[in-house]
């Protein structure tokens, strides 16, 4: 009689030998995951060391990570396949592991649904084994997908389901990631001081637990919020906290960027080191963002686009904007991809395609509505209130404007409630009411000089020119030249009326 088979593969009905090469496969593809993932907190909960890989190796270098991307990219079918093959047939804990070890991957490259039916898998998984580190590590998972998806509902029950998780077995790092995820979704539906709650007690949980990467990330979400409010002194400072923590963590290619931080300098005025954020050249160039295939997401070009137009590059902004537009459509980044299309708009108004703005305008709108981005729906409201407005429907850009001031004012969202209080201004000055213009435009100064928006303050000054000039007040070319100035020191292409 022969001698039976181990368990495992009497389980599965796979051979001794079949079965060793899978798991030699499976262990190669976890290890490529691994080195992917980079040295951020990816990887949470951090993952038992596989016999078949090197103990305390060092961290990969950007070489090797973008080597391991390109290599998961080549493997995609397979490895989603090998997910679905072990959550069926085992060894199920690599389900789990794989999935976790692959966050940052499904985060930047793969489609979400592809990543909600291969994190549901390994779900099913770790439930079977009643696994609840493996649970928890696949709820984090689900929540991440459904935020990015603009399913809010599920983000928060699948971060709620970790939080307990966590709160179940004393884990202060994972309660601390799913309070940070909590805080996403929050901040995503314009309830921040909600998201401020989380973000800070994620802060101090992380710190409890001794993680600098976990640490990185809700200084990261508390500085996103504080953006969202309009307090960019208190954002940047809490994002360039997080970039020196990161350093300390020893995050690699992580080190020298952070889009984040970018979108901050950017609002306050601070080109050049806004290109340097997101590692263009230290002449401010952000034509380097498109040099690195790591570089390519759809955040850090939307922010390129965004600081190009404000240097006067429209073209290259155009260019940028169309990119991160593709790169959203192609992984199914609804909340991205309303911010894409928002961006594409202002491009597509700036080379003097009006029509074409107002009507990708309309498009962004309905996605940001439909995936409840509060801050996006505000903003995209604005930017067809100026499409409107220069193709002199007047009545249409002053109810666009009006939506998006209510919105902003709802929400507390400060830097955009004074962009379209300019807005107002201008659209008064077009309409012959230079009165209410000059109140818009005042209230706009006021409110950017307050949140440390330089350009808004820039184009609040121009727009309360224009509506002085149009009623011969002679005080009308100081304001003109304060604003010139302001355009200039930034680096900002000044407005033809101003040059």
């Amino acid at each position: 009689m022969s001698a039976p088979r181990p368990r495992s593969h009497r389980r599965s009905g796979r051979r001794p030998e079949r079965a060793t090469a899978e798991e030699r496969l499976f262990a190669s593809y976890l290890r490529t995951a691994e080195t992917a993932g980079g040295a951020l907190p990816w990887q949470y909960p951090q993952l038992p060391k596989d016999p078949a890989g090197p103990d305390g190796s060092p961290a990969a270098t950007p070489d090797e990570i973008t080597e391991a991307r390109n290599r998961l990219e080549s493997e995609r079918a397979n490895l989603l396949a090998a997910v679905e093959h072990t959550a069926d047939s085992g060894p199920r804990p690599f389900a789990w592991r794989l999935m976790t070890a692959l966050l940052r991957y499904c985060w930047l490259d793969l489609p979400r649904g592809a990543w909600q039916s291969a994190a549901q898998a390994a779900l099913r998984a770790a439930q079977a084994d009643s696994d609840k580190r493996g649970q928890a590590a696949m709820h984090r998972s689900l929540g991440i997908a459904h935020w990015d998806m603009g399913h809010h509902p599920q983000a928060i029950d699948h971060h709620t389901r970790v939080l307990r998780l966590h709160r179940e077995t004393g884990d202060p790092l994972g309660q601390a990631l799913a309070l940070g995820g909590l805080g996403l979704v929050d901040a995503e539906a314009a309830r921040l001081d909600d998201a401020l709650e989380h973000f800070t007690e994620a802060l101090r949980l992380s710190r409890e637990a001794g993680r600098l990467d976990a640490e990185a990330q809700a200084l990261i979400g508390l500085g996103l919020a504080y953006r969202d409010r309009g307090r960019l002194e208190l954002s940047a400072g809490h994002l360039e906290e997080a970039l020196r923590t990161l350093r300390r963590a020893g995050a690699g290619d992580e080190t020298h960027r952070l889009p984040a931080l970018s979108a901050v300098y950017w609002e306050q005025g601070r080109l050049r080191e806004a290109a340097r954020a997101l590692g263009a050249a230290d002449d401010g160039d952000s034509g380097a963002v498109l040099s690195e295939p790591r570089n390519a997401n759809p955040t850090t070009l939307d922010i390129a686009a965004r600081i190009e137009l404000d240097l006067g590059h429209h073209e290259k902004a155009l260019t940028y904007a169309e990119h991160s537009l593709l790169l959203a459509e192609n992984t199914g980044r609804r909340r991205l991809l309303a911010i894409a299309l928002t961006t594409l708009a202002d491009a597509q108004l700036r080379t003097g395609h009006a029509e074409e703005a107002a009507g990708t305008h309309e498009r962004a709108l309905a996605i940001a509505r439909e995936v409840g981005n509060q801050r996006t729906e505000a903003e995209t409201l604005l930017g067809l209130a100026e499409a409107h407005r220069v193709r002199r429907h007047h009545r249409e850009a002053l109810d666009c404007a009006r939506q998006a001031l209510a919105l902003a004012h709802r929400g507390g969202f400060d830097v955009v409630k004074a962009r379209t209080l300019t807005e107002l201004a201008a659209i008064h000055t077009a309409r012959g009411r230079p009165s209410p213009a000059r109140t818009r435009a005042h209230s706009a100064l006021a409110l950017n000089r307050r949140t440390g928006h330089r350009l808004g303050e820039a184009r609040a000054l121009a727009a309360l020119a224009r509506a002085l000039h149009a009623i011969d007040d002679p005080t009308a070319d100081s304001v003109r030249r304060r604003a010139r100035a302001i355009y200039l020191d930034t680096g900002a292409r000044p407005p033809g009326d101003l040059t």
